[in-house]
């Protein structure tokens, strides 16, 4: 199971130069091929982001109705411990708030890595940091593992339509 940053979605959302591998790995999740897990704040990240980019209310609508689509996504809904554990990622690791909630969230998940585009993770050594480069894609289908209980992760519940993913 992956931990999949905000930065994966927003790079596809928003048409920039790596969204073409960001969107096979988010087809892999989609899919159920891959596992990965989100904060409930990346979410919230990646539809301020759209916003502030232009994006309409509609767009972000479709953003977040896609999510229901992704068979291998679950929210990771951030506790106030977890908040006060990136507080202190924040000072251990030199990192913003929004990178140390992401970190909390590889951690509390105990996910195999982080799925991001963010190279201020490469200083932390308590995670592997994962680009979703083509080349990469094949090693993430291949380390599909079943995912830690957590009771605290929700997972979404069956597509209730057909649209596919807002990428």
């Amino acid at each position: 199971m992956y931990v999949t940053d905000a930065n994966i979605f927003l790079e596809v959302e928003l048409g920039q130069a790596k969204s073409r591998a960001c969107e096979e790995f988010l087809e892999l999740v989609r899919s159920g091929e891959v596992d990965a897990v989100i904060s409930d704040f990346s979410i919230y990240t990646v539809a301020l982001v759209m916003e502030n980019n232009g994006k309409t209310p509609k767009e972000i609508k479709k953003f977040f109705a896609s999510l229901f689509a992704y068979a291998g996504l679950r929210i990771h809904p951030l506790s106030n411990d977890d908040r006060i554990a990136a507080a202190t990622l924040m000072e251990k690791h030199g990192l913003s708030l929004d990178d140390a909630l992401v970190l909390q969230t590889t951690l509390a998940s105990q996910a195999t890595a982080l799925v991001s585009l963010d190279r201020d993770f490469d200083k932390v050594k308590e995670i592997k940091r994962i680009e979703p480069a083509t080349e990469n894609l094949e090693v993430l289908r291949k380390s599909k593992l079943p995912p830690p209980s957590l009771p605290h992760q929700k997972k979404f519940p069956p597509p209730c339509f057909a649209e596919k993913p807002a990428f």
